[in-house]
């Protein structure tokens, strides 16, 4: 019989879906008049093999091999090869339904058209309301391009199309290779081109949206040149010439909205764009949105992108290049805040923006409640504000100001190219608050004024999820008062308090009529038992991640629990962590009654990690359990590290962030910091070396009788998320994700590199490969081999001892190799990725000071470690230096140290909580920082 349609589908790592596809094309109704080509593009899998088995089972099916140039090179491949009448494409993980040719054939022929479109639907996920989906539901018919059909054009894949095969050569038409975005490209002009287009009112074709990441589509954002490619895309087609206003108001509406989603993505990833890069899209772009009408962009607009649209219709380059507007004051016009910017296109959309202030820190002072917070405002940067701003707070009916004071902060997720935000504190003087009557309050607000207009605007504050954790009753001069967060409403609460007003308040925190509040029995346990268990007890809990014993807390509680019977580690009931520990003390179950008792009686969290995530109760979320039991807890959070800190993650641990009472550092880098980008005073931090420095110095350990190599990397952040509390298992979109990743391909090259294996042979090595706690999920990813030992489950400072060398990334593991003087190798083949989405660069940049090798690929680590060989793998590091530089308050016994600075603050908060006890009416009282 003779073949009437070509089916081309490019091939390339589908050997889980290629199958499926092959089966959908041959179970065609009129599978007899097709001809099918599979053009492999040098798959890595086994999808070339399946094919060519496909082949020998079905007679119209034939099997080419392309050079790996891409899937539009296999499409213009196989338009070379279609001798049919008509032809179409299909993607190898995609499927027709067995009706699709057939319909297409009919209407294509019935009618004399060159090209007929069906409907797409998406499996396994649910299908998008598509712009062009309003084009179907009427049935079948033909589109005008020019009059009813120009929606057509925001659907330019190929692969629901069937197309006249003389007539798509007489076009010259081939796709675009070497450019992502091929099909809008190529298809759109065609279909221009063709002027009237069959719509077939039914799905033809099926669009597998897969679990794993691994589409091209699906990496869309995460490569600069996609920007450009797309960009190239969306010129090409504003300089086609129509027929009709109407396509071009249309072309430009496509423009609009599909490179919407790239500024979006700009916005987002503005850090990773270098200035070069930036100079061209804006070149470009101002030149592009030119041709763009603004209200066609006008829907697309939101608080994050208005910038962009500003600085492209508006041509400045300033603000495009710096990511923000930059003013020192605010214009308030009709209750509403306003940016004063210059308008000559745009509207006035883009003066206005959300500008608000959030409140994350609380701190009781001598005379006054300090709230500390930011100032708020997308995409504007302030040096200062010179506008009057005001918190009021109303007593008795009465308004008072209180001036606002702003100070530079550093740890803030707004900072946009600036290093810091402009924070701000409200000082609320106790002798005001001490009038506040509980039965009339008013939410806090404040009242920002326009000088130069005398109009005013008062919103109210607004404050973080985790502000419940500094409810509770605080100390004045002439009595106390009580803080209250009301989640519901979004509203701190603060009021005058007596004796018999905190009895009636905690009844009120328990029962609910005559049944218990959530959290109701605990605290009603709480009340019942602290007379008689917890009385002047100093509890101190201490812990890691629940079901580790091995870092800097477990090494602080060995110690700890040989000096005071009062000290208990927290960890989770069977795991090796909990069995280990309980050799060196007294440890609590993990979500046990006496969790729960213990915690809410405690003076001290001592832990290497996220205090508040790892130590809460399982059940509860970190900002549920401060709003429940927020009034409750009295104890200091005391931030032990699990490393030194070398990078810029001030953000995450910061005072005003965390309520961290005390951080231990190690050097004068961290300190400097410290105090100026994570907010914290001298008097907070701890100043001793890392409690498992202590061990490392110790031979008592057994060497083998090799030399070890232990490579040991760091994670990165979207390729697993923070554990917390446990590892969930892993899925076959993050298996696949991981796989494809540059830090898998590399790492598992290293450890199967015949080079790098003969290496270990030749100098009589082991390698020991252990896997950032993060990623142990992705452990069966990786190739082995019998000279790589896995050593998930060794004590991490067992392998440090026993190991000569370290190859690690950016894992601050390597200062104790340093400690030891030991040599490392840094592997960083993703150093400029790593610092734009990881962790920002800080004070260590390896080249201003020698701590090891660094390498950027394996050749590098092969010769780093040629080099060492010859020096028999002794480290060539000034470590007279380097001791000066990072292990500046080091001693050699850092754990004694830490004990005395915690049990010195222990007795100060014991003293400081008996002279309230006998001064004071309140019955708790919250304990700030010291």
């Amino acid at each position: 019989m003779e073949k009437e349609i070509t089916i081309i589908v490019p091939v390339y790592n589908v050997e889980k879906y290629i199958s499926s596809c092959v089966e959908s094309l041959a179970n065609q109704s009129i599978y007899e008049n097709l001809e099918i080509i599979l053009i492999d593009d040098h798959s890595k899998d086994k999808s070339y093999d399946i094919c060519v088995k496909a082949s020998k089972n079905y007679p119209n099916i034939h099997v080419y091999k392309n050079k790996g140039k891409g899937v539009a090179a296999a499409r213009n491949m196989g338009i070379q090869l279609t001798v049919t009448p008509f032809l179409m494409f299909v993607d190898s993980d995609d499927q027709l339904y067995p009706y699709t040719c057939f319909k297409m054939l009919n209407f294509i022929n019935k009618h004399s058209l060159n090209i007929v479109m069906g409907d797409i639907e998406m499996f396994p996920a649910q299908t998008p309301n598509y712009v062009w989906k309003s084009l179907f539901g009427s049935g079948d018919y033909i589109l005008d391009l020019e009059t009813n059909g120009t929606k057509a054009i925001h659907c330019p894949s190929p692969c629901n199309k069937l197309f006249r095969t003389e007539w798509l050569k007489n076009q010259q038409f081939s796709f675009p290779e070497g450019m992502t975005f091929e099909d809008a490209f190529a298809i759109i002009p065609l279909m221009l081109k063709a002027k009237k287009i069959g719509l077939i009112d039914k799905v033809v074709y099926r669009y597998r949206k897969r679990e794993e990441s691994s589409s091209i589509m699906d990496q869309l954002f995460l490569n600069p040149q996609n920007f450009l490619d797309h960009l190239t895309v969306n010129e090409h087609l504003l300089e086609i010439q129509v027929a009709t206003p109407k396509m071009k108001e249309e072309i430009c509406q496509f423009v609009a909205r599909t490179y919407n989603g790239f500024l979006n993505a700009f916005e987002r990833n503005f850090s990773q764009f270098t200035e070069k890069q930036k100079k061209e899209l804006f070149d470009r772009l101002t030149t592009l949105y030119q041709q763009v009408p603004f209200p066609l962009i006008s829907s697309f607009i939101t608080t994050k992108n208005k910038w962009l649209y500003y600085s492209l219709y508006e041509e400045d380059w300033e603000t495009f290049k710096a990511g923000y507007f930059t003013t020192e004051f605010l214009r308030v016009k009709n209750q509403k805040i306003t940016i004063p910017i210059r308008r000559t296109r745009v509207t006035a959309k883009l003066e206005s923006n959300p500008f608000s202030i959030w409140i994350d820190f609380i701190e009781n002072k001598d005379t006054a409640l300090r709230l500390i917070g930011e100032i708020v405002l997308p995409h504007v940067h302030f040096d200062k504000l010179k506008n009057q701003l005001d918190l009021v707070l109303k007593i008795d009916e009465k308004e008072v100001l209180i001036e606002a004071k702003t100070f530079p902060r550093y740890d803030s997720l707004h900072t946009v190219g600036k290093e810091a935000v402009l924070g701000v504190f409200f000082d609320l003087p106790h002798e005001f608050l001490m009038k506040l009557n509980k039965n009339n309050i008013s939410p806090l607000s404040y009242r920002l004024k326009d000088e130069s207009t005398s109009e005013t605007v008062t919103l109210p504050l607004r404050f973080s999820g985790m502000i419940g954790k500094f409810q509770g009753v605080y100390p004045a001069a002439k009595g106390s008062f009580r803080l209250v967060w009301e989640k519901e409403h979004k509203q701190l609460l603060i009021y005058a308090t007596t004796v018999w007003d905190s009895f009636k308040y905690q009844f009120n925190k328990i029962f609910k009529g005559r049944k218990l509040r959530v959290g109701g029995k605990l605290r009603l346990a709480y009340w019942l038992t602290k007379p008689y268990f917890f009385f002047r007890k100093n509890i101190v809990l201490i812990g890691e991640r629940g079901d580790t014993f091995q870092d800097n807390a477990a090494h602080f509680f060995k110690y700890a629990a040989s000096q005071d019977k009062h000290h208990y580690y927290i960890g989770q009931a069977g795991s090796p962590g909990y069995e280990q520990a309980a050799l060196y003390g007294k440890v609590i179950k993990k979500d046990s009654i006496k969790h729960y008792l213990y915690l809410l009686n405690a003076c001290q969290l001592v832990n290497a990690y996220d205090i508040d995530a790892y130590m809460k109760p399982t059940n509860y979320t970190k900002e549920a359990y401060y709003n429940i039991f927020g009034d409750l807890i009295n104890y200091q959070r005391i931030f032990i590290q699990h490393g030194i800190t070398y990078n810029d993650v001030y953000y995450p641990l910061s005072k005003y962030k965390t309520n961290y009472a005390k951080v231990l550092i190690s050097n004068h880098y961290e300190k400097e910091r410290f105090m100026r980008k994570g907010n914290y005073q001298e008097s907070d931090l701890l100043t001793a070396g890392l409690s498992r420095f202590d061990k490392l110095l110790e031979p008592n350990i057994k060497k083998d009788e090799k030399k070890t190599i232990l490579i040991m990397p760091t994670w990165r952040v979207g390729l697993a998320g923070k554990s917390y509390l446990q590892h969930s298992e892993e899925t076959a979109s993050t298996m696949n994700t991981f796989k494809q990743s540059a830090y898998f391909r590399f790492f598992n090259t290293l450890i199967n590199d015949p080079k790098f294996l003969r290496f270990l042979k030749q100098h009589q090595l082991q390698c020991k490969f252990y896997l950032h706690y993060e990623f142990q999920g992705f452990l069966e990813c990786f190739d082995r081999n019998e000279q790589i030992q896995f050593v998930q489950k060794e004590p991490i400072q067992k392998l440090l001892k026993q190991s000569d060398l370290l190859i690690t990334d950016y894992s601050s593991v390597f200062f104790d190799f340093l400690y030891m003087k030991k040599p490392v190798i840094f592997t960083q083949f993703d150093q400029s990725d790593f610092f734009a989405t990881h962790y920002k660069r800080d004070y260590i940049d390896f080249q201003s000071i020698f701590i090891g090798d660094v390498a950027f690929d394996q050749n590098e680590v092969l010769m780093a470690l040629e080099s060492l060989a010859k020096r028999n793998f002794e480290s060539k590091v000034d470590h007279q230096q380097i001791h000066r530089e990072f292990f500046t308050y080091c001693s050699e016994n850092n754990r004694s140290t830490l004990w005395n600075m915690l049990n010195q603050i222990i007795g100060v908060r014991a003293k400081s909580s008996k002279r309230r006890r006998d001064n004071e009416e309140a019955p708790q009282r919250k304990v700030m920082s010291e």
